[in-house]
């Protein structure tokens, strides 16, 4: 009967350590496990901020080459720009150049043109008396006395005055 306890005290205390180590077995599995969740969570998180930051590199690198073609764009909206005002200015310069030219041109003309305009008026060889002469007034009577060179008279107050004394 010893012999048979002592097997069943055995048995248990061998039951008892399989179970012990099944529980320990267990336990290690279940920390492994854990650790392993942990450890891909870990990945996974650590996989996302990489992503994250390569998103951001991307929108960084994709920013900057839409300021570099903006900057290219606005240089050569620039360059356009200036390339009106130069042909404006040309133009202007053609302008002024082309109203200097017509002033000038103008002025010749209206030279030659006054020259042409005149008509050849040959002079006698003798003077011509002329008949019909400006009426004159002399300044030692009052205005309202005018007489012609070519005697008329025209009677004024003053010389009506002058006959009635």
């Amino acid at each position: 009967r010893l012999a048979e306890e002592a097997r069943l005290a055995e048995e248990a205390r061998l039951a008892e350590e399989a179970r012990v180590a099944e529980e320990a077995r267990l336990a290690e599995e279940a920390r492994l496990a854990k650790e392993a969740l942990l450890a891909e969570e870990e990945a996974r998180l650590e996989e996302e901020k990489r992503r994250r930051e390569e998103e951001i590199s991307r929108l960084a690198e994709i920013e900057k080459q839409a300021e570099d073609e903006q900057e290219r764009e606005l240089a050569r909206q620039a360059a356009e720009l200036a390339e009106i005002a130069r042909q404006e200015a040309e133009l202007a310069e053609q302008e002024l150049n082309a109203l200097k030219a017509d002033k000038i041109n103008a002025s010749n003309s209206n030279d030659t043109a006054a020259v042409e305009d005149e008509p050849v008026v040959e002079l006698p060889d003798t003077p011509i008396e002329e008949t019909n002469k400006e009426p004159v007034i002399e300044f030692s009577t009052t205005f309202d006395e005018v007489k012609s060179d070519a005697g008329t008279e025209v009677e004024t107050e003053t010389e009506e005055e002058e006959e009635e004394e």
